[in-house]
């Protein structure tokens, strides 16, 4: 064992691995070894990460929904008719398109109505408006590509 001077301190040999690679001083002691360029590691931006970051946006709607808002007129002119407002136009547009791709009656029933708010529901079936508090009480809708 060999004396350490007042005031200090014995230390460990220090060993460093890299790359599995230790690197020896010429005393035969280990040391650190001197740094190694290294690849960097495969990049998480690739298209993937790139596509799971970017936010899911719903398609524009090819189609909106209007009301019949002069009964008095006929269903041709298009002043008749009034546009719902976008919310209630995409709501009733999600809720429409599994009902026109249904392939069975039971189907297409189960999903011929909706709420759309708790005043209106709709009837794709009969393609009309009415109260939930008097079914009686009802107006035409239709469907028209957003260009019209």
């Amino acid at each position: 064992s060999s004396s350490v001077p007042v005031g200090t301190t014995r230390q460990a040999p220090v060993v460093a691995v890299s790359n599995n690679n230790i690197q020896q001083d010429s005393d035969n002691s280990q040391s650190i070894p001197q740094p190694q360029p290294t690849t960097p590691a495969p990049s998480t931006r690739g298209a993937a990460a790139v596509a799971a970051a970017t936010p899911v946006v719903a398609p524009t709607p090819a189609f909106k929904w209007q009301f019949k808002a002069d009964l008095r007129k006929a269903n041709k002119n298009d002043k008749a008719w009034a546009d719902y407002p976008t919310t209630d136009s995409d709501l009733m547009e999600k809720h429409f398109v599994p009902f026109n791709n249904a392939t069975t009656a039971k189907e297409s029933k189960k999903l011929e109505r909706i709420n759309l708010n708790p005043t209106y529901g709709i009837d794709y079936e009969e393609l009309i408006q009415y109260r939930l508090d008097d079914e009686n009480r009802q107006r035409p809708i239709r469907r028209v590509p957003l260009n019209k």
